[in-house]
């Protein structure tokens, strides 16, 4: 792997030096700071022919990280992304290929290259998004590019398929800019936030185990992703929660969750004073207790060495997607446990009484838990507020406090 990524910087593609401009000239700190420079993944955009029984073959797109991660082959390119902007990791195209079984082409040999420059100059530089079909179109038509295809005698790529490459260079420019850009200052401020890794941690309990939360509790969609900037800066909001209970729900619930270590009644009005005035009817306040919370210091010593030793990551195991949550033993457990009774909450909710979970799950045994459930208004405000409490072996672990505006529902 190590030599892999000496080549790598000895023979940097095309595209590869066409990104990394625009990097250096949006990041004045971009070579000099190692707390960014660990953070980047080079990657292939790997596009494939598939053979399809049902109907026409198609290219399909696949991402192959080429450094920081282990070489695997990645079909979701959402649960990367969302892994890239959990991380803050950056991920920096090193080639585009297309493969139709034994035969490959890289979309930077083409000659009329100047071409491909404005393209990434109109997605980088001047901010335009997606659908460029003037200039997908000139790329389809253009003599050089078509020539590329006949050599190989493969199929050229569709104009669907063609917009389907541009979305994922979207995502791209959209992890690397769009979501960093408020944080990749001089003092890096976000990055130096001690308590942000303990959120990473729980955001990727929500991606490891959204399909069994489907399955065990019931839910037809359950998403949880990092709130925006200004939902982290100025709407009291850590993340948001996108779900639907069941097919027949017509419209997605989203619903903004605060996560703290803090007990401090001023802190809750705030929040509360905060949702009486918003459009939302819920809000989450995740209040972290419990061996997570004396774990902290612990786990972030973990998470650093983890973040900035690439050699480290690149050694994971390349059957699992990686996961910081694999180097943990036992710290994750309460917040898996919490992540499964948030759902378990709002699906009975309206209970007066919720039965505690008694699941197993990757070794936690949900049958030593317990649930209480308080309720008050804080009439201030005029919202409900329903705080139950999570104990493991009759020892509380968490408190998930809902907060909501029709004061008539107990």
């Amino acid at each position: 792997m190590e030599k892999q990524n000496n080549n790598l910087e000895q023979n940097e593609s095309k595209i590869h030096k066409l990104i990394n401009y625009y990097y250096k000239n949006l990041y004045k700190n971009f070579e000099t700071k190692d707390i960014i420079q660990n953070r980047i993944v080079d990657i292939d955009i790997i596009i494939k022919w598939i053979e399809q029984n049902w109907k026409r073959p198609e290219y399909k797109i696949y991402i192959q990280p080429k450094k920081w991660l282990p070489e695997i082959t990645i079909k979701n390119q959402w649960v990367f992304f969302l892994y890239c902007v959990i991380h803050w990791i950056l991920p920096n195209i090193n080639s585009i290929i297309i493969s139709n079984k034994w035969k490959k082409i890289d979309v930077a040999s083409y000659k009329n290259f100047m071409l491909l420059h404005r393209m990434f100059d109109l997605f980088f530089t001047k901010w335009f998004n997606f659908a460029i079909y003037d200039v997908i179109n000139k790329l389809i038509s253009d003599n050089d590019f078509q020539e590329i295809f006949q050599t190989e005698n493969i199929e050229i790529l569709t104009q669907p398929e063609m917009l389907s490459l541009i979305k994922t260079l979207e995502d791209i420019k959209i992890t690397w800019f769009d979501l960093h850009k408020h944080h990749f200052h001089s003092k890096l401020g976000k990055l130096n936030n001690i308590w942000t890794f303990s959120e990473n941690i729980f955001l990727e309990i929500a991606m490891k185990y959204e399909n069994q939360i489907r399955e065990i509790i019931w839910f037809d969609t359950t998403y949880i992703k990092p709130a925006s900037y200004e939902d982290d800066s100025k709407n009291k909001t850590d993340f948001n929660w996108i779900y639907a209970q069941n097919s027949k729900q017509k419209t997605y619930q989203k619903t903004p969750i605060q996560f703290t270590i803090s007990l401090s009644q001023n802190k809750i009005d705030e929040v509360a004073k905060y949702f009486s005035n918003s459009p939302h009817q819920q809000f989450i306040y995740l209040q972290v207790d419990g061996d997570f919370k004396k774990n902290i210091k612990n786990m972030e010593e973990q998470y650093q060495n983890w973040i900035m030793n690439p050699q480290q990551r690149e050694n994971q195991d390349p059957t699992k997607f990686p996961f910081f949550i694999n180097n943990l033993w036992n710290e994750k457990d309460e917040a898996i446990i919490i992540y499964f009774y948030l759902h378990h909450i709002i699906k009975h909710k309206k209970a007066k009484k919720i039965r505690y979970l008694d699941n197993k799950i990757d070794g936690i045994d949900f049958f030593n838990t317990s649930i209480e459930k308080k309720y008050n208004i804080l009439s201030k405000w005029k919202v409900n507020k329903k705080t139950y409490i999570i104990s493991k072996l009759w020892v509380r672990i968490w408190q998930i406090i809902i907060l909501e505006k029709n004061i008539d529902n107990k």
